[in-house]
């Protein structure tokens, strides 16, 4: 039994000892306040610097290729008065020609002769009698010779064939 009142005992006394320490800690504050922070002095008045006003430095232009522009512009120019002329000229008037009035002359009617088919008589073929031919056997025909050509002779390795003359037509 005594070990079970000690047991009691010591139970008792860490549940005390537990609720001590939870008291406390509800008790401290868990953040620790800030402190007010200092105002900051108002700083010194300070003297204008003097404004320097400096030139402009200009940069020499680089070298460009204005021609290609000129000519882009000048025919983008050219175009324009000319689409301009073709849409807002007026039509030319129609000349005004006195003309003595037509006479309508009657031609005679051509006189047209009948066309006749000539006639032709039916072609006869004549006949003619036909031989029997014998049949030669193979060994009686003589042989033929059989003669390669080329396409052309060849070249002499020497000669060479002459490039044409060219005849500038923009020369002075």
């Amino acid at each position: 039994m005594n070990a079970q009142q000690n047991r009691r005992n010591n139970a008792s006394a860490f549940d005390d000892v537990l609720g001590q320490i939870v008291d406390e800690l509800a008790l401290t504050p868990t953040m620790v306040p800030e402190p007010e922070p200092e105002p900051e002095p108002e700083p010194e008045p300070v003297a204008v610097a003097p404004v320097v006003m400096h030139a402009p430095v200009v940069e020499a232009p680089r070298p460009s290729n204005v021609l290609g522009l000129a000519i882009g512009g000048g025919i983008a120019v050219a175009g324009i008065a000319i689409a301009l002329v073709l849409a807002l000229r007026e039509p030319p008037p129609a000349p005004v020609v006195e003309k003595e009035p037509v006479v309508a002359v009657e031609k005679p009617a051509p006189v047209v002769a009948p066309v006749v088919a000539p006639v032709v008589a039916p072609a006869v073929t004549p006949v003619v009698p036909v031989a029997p031919v014998e049949a030669v056997p193979p060994e009686a025909t003589p042989e033929k010779k059989v003669v390669k050509k080329t396409a052309k002779p060849p070249k002499p390795p020497g000669e060479k064939k002459k490039p044409p003359k060219v005849v500038d037509p923009f020369a002075d």
